[in-house]
């Protein structure tokens, strides 16, 4: 089944869900690179937009559980980082939201968008203009390559 679904998505036909089976993907982390109000912003799109949450994370779930949950996004909606590459296996005419940590210029990391572009997803950065310190943890003693923005 996962062979011929590949297939399918490498054909370039890959299944489309009916409206009744759509969700939006929360790309989610447990770590870094939070989502702080993850549990509000999730009530608030399903609110608005009719459609389930649901949670996905690379430590909580398998991978191809992942890429099911993926392929029934309409949207998907995550802090810059791997998990964006599930977005191969959205739906045609999906959205991707990506947010962009504090102190990264969108502009430096466009392999996500490109990658939408050549899918035929649509794809937005949301990026905050300015730290808000109650909102932004910048985790300074850390490594950059870890996610510490004390160089930055």
């Amino acid at each position: 089944h996962r062979e011929q679904y590949f297939r399918s998505v490498l054909e370039g036909k890959p299944r489309v869900p009916d409206g009744a089976d759509m969700v939006i993907a929360m790309f989610a982390r447990n770590r870094t690179r939070l989502i702080l109000n993850e549990d509000e912003l999730a009530e608030h799109l399903c609110r608005s937009l009719g459609l389930p949450v649901v949670r996905v994370a690379l430590e909580d779930m398998p991978v191809v559980e992942v890429m099911r949950t993926v392929s029934k996004a309409a949207i998907a909606i995550g802090m810059h980082g791997a998990l964006q590459i599930f977005g191969l296996w959205m739906p045609p005419g999906g959205v991707m939201l990506e947010a962009v940590p504090y102190a990264i210029p969108p502009d430096l990391i466009q392999h996500y968008r490109k990658m939408c572009d050549l899918l035929g997803h649509r794809h937005r950065f949301w990026s905050s203009p300015h730290a808000d310190p109650p909102n932004t943890v910048g985790h300074p003693d850390r490594h950059k390559w870890l996610g510490g923005l004390g160089e930055v």
